[in-house]
């Protein structure tokens, strides 16, 4: 491995899961995952959000 692909920020905790899943509706499914599930909306882009 050379140096290039070395990060040397050390790694102290596990990054956060971030599920990506297709749906039918992106609108509704994001009322869904927010108002019922309490899932907290990050970011968006067109026809994705996370």
């Amino acid at each position: 491995m050379t140096e290039a692909n070395v990060s040397h920020v050390p790694v102290t905790e596990w990054a956060a899961l971030v599920p990506e899943l297709m749906v039918s509706d992106l609108a509704h499914s994001l009322d869904v995952y927010s108002r019922l599930f309490g899932f907290t909306l990050n970011y968006t882009r067109p026809g994705f959000a996370t």
